[in-house]
C-alpha cells in the first residue's frame, strides 16, 4: 500500500464537494496500485460509510467508472433539458425511474456516496437520487443515507431521507411488495 494512496483515501473520507471529487479522481487514477488499500478498508474498517466508500472506489477502478459517469451525465442532462423549458426544475420522479430502468441497482452505492459527499446538490437532484435509492431498495446504501442525514440540516430533505430509509426496512418492503403479502401466499 502506497503512502500516497493512504493519504488520498483519508482525504476522500474527510473532504466534501470539489475537494472530495479531486481526491477521488487522483485515487482512482492510481488504478490497481490503490486496490490493496481499498480492499483492506472494505474488509476491516469499522465505519460502514468508509467501507461503502472503499467498495465504490474499487468498483470504479475495476471498470464501473464509465457507468458511474454515465449515470451522473444522465442526471445532469435533465437539468440542461429543463433550462430550455418553462419548468422551474427537472422532475425528480422521472429521473429516478429512468435511473432504475437504465441501471437497476448498479449505481445505487455510487450515487449514495456522491449524495453524502456532495451535500450542496440542488433539491431536485437530491430528490431524484433519494427517490432512485428508495426504488432500488439496496440496503448497502444505508450508511451513506445516514451520513447525508447527519451532515444535512435542510428541512426539505427530511421526507426524502425517511422515504429512502423506509425502503431499506425489510418489514416495510414486505408490506409494500405484493409478492410477499400474506394474501398472495395462500
Amino acid at each position: 500500500m502506497s503512502q500516497q494512496s493512504t493519504e488520498l483515501f483519508e482525504e476522500c473520507i474527510r473532504q466534501h464537494d470539489m475537494a472530495y471529487l479531486q481526491a477521488e479522481e487522483r485515487l482512482v487514477a492510481q488504478g490497481n496500485d490503490a486496490l490493496p488499500l481499498l480492499q483492506a478498508q472494505q474488509n476491516s474498517n469499522s465505519d460502514p460509510f468508509v467501507k461503502l466508500l472503499a467498495t465504490v472506489l474499487i468498483r470504479w477502478i475495476q471498470g464501473d467508472g464509465s457507468m458511474f459517469q454515465e449515470a451522473l451525465e444522465y442526471i445532469d442532462a435533465h437539468e440542461l433539458t429543463n433550462e430550455r423549458t418553462q419548468l422551474v426544475s427537472p422532475r425528480s420522479d422521472s429521473i429516478a425511474e429512468g435511473l432504475l430502468n437504465r441501471y437497476g441497482k448498479k449505481v445505487a452505492a455510487f450515487l449514495a456516496v456522491r449524495l453524502a459527499k456532495e451535500p450542496e446538490w440542488p433539491h431536485w437532484k437530491v430528490a431524484a437520487v433519494m427517490l432512485y435509492l428508495s426504488y432500488a431498495k439496496e440496503p448497502e446504501v444505508e450508511p451513506a443515507i445516514a451520513r447525508f442525514e447527519a451532515e444535512n440540516e435542510k428541512p426539505e430533505h427530511t421526507h426524502l431521507i425517511a422515504l429512502a430509509r423506509e425502503s431499506h426496512d425489510p418489514d416495510s418492503i414486505e408490506r409494500t411488495n405484493p409478492a410477499k403479502s400474506p394474501d398472495t401466499q395462500k
